[in-house]
């Protein structure tokens, strides 16, 4: 949600354009976001972090890739900010 945010989806649209975008590629939704979720959901901004980098870990391992998974976790203004990074390691 944050990524359509940044696109300049207001809140209160936020919902409709993920039931939109979800018809587009043949799904149906059982429920959207009310604007007042979309305000208060780091929870949804975290499945999409995790759902991101269970698809790029799946990949590489498909690939036969090798790799090793780093997270941090930092606090600026007030704010909790968590970076997530897949290396790929030489053998």
């Amino acid at each position: 949600m944050a990524k359509l945010t940044n696109l300049g989806v207001g809140i209160n649209t936020v919902g409709p354009v993920m039931e939109c975008a979800a018809e587009m590629f043949g799904y149906t939704l059982n429920a959207i976001p009310s604007a007042r979720t979309v305000g208060k959901s780091p929870f949804l901004s975290q499945y999409f972090i995790q759902e991101q980098l269970r698809r790029v870990i799946v990949d590489a391992r498909t690939k036969g890739i090798a790799t090793t998974s780093c997270s941090d976790e930092t606090k600026k203004n007030g704010f909790v900010w968590q970076n997530y990074l897949l290396r790929i390691i030489d053998i």
